[in-house]
């Protein structure tokens, strides 16, 4: 039987995951954006792909899990700017409502 603070270790260290490829950028489904917010979300990812390491924990923000606390350590101001269109990436599109840094 796992103890409580096993659990709570399930949570809290989480291995990275990959930062989206170039191919996931450029076919990833956006349904809930338009033409503009598409292209804008799309180059704003790629940016990001260059700045940001490994994004971990993914399989928390997706779109049928909301609501959702995004906790960000970033080293760079750069990166507080690029990782949320990294998310909205990953969630399809779907816009983030309020990142505090």
């Amino acid at each position: 039987m796992r103890s409580a603070a096993q659990d709570w270790d399930r949570f809290v260290i989480a291995p990275p995951c990959r930062v989206p490829t170039i191919s996931d950028v450029f076919t990833a489904p956006l349904p809930h954006l338009a033409a503009f917010d598409r292209l804008l979300l799309r180059a704003l990812a790629l940016a990001a792909r260059t700045k940001v390491l490994s994004v971990a924990g993914t399989d928390h923000i997706a779109a049928g899990r909301d609501p959702f606390i995004a906790v960000l350590n970033h080293t760079t101001r750069q990166e507080a700017l690029l990782v949320p269109p990294l998310l909205m990436l990953l969630r399809s599109g779907r816009r983030i409502h309020f990142v505090a840094d």
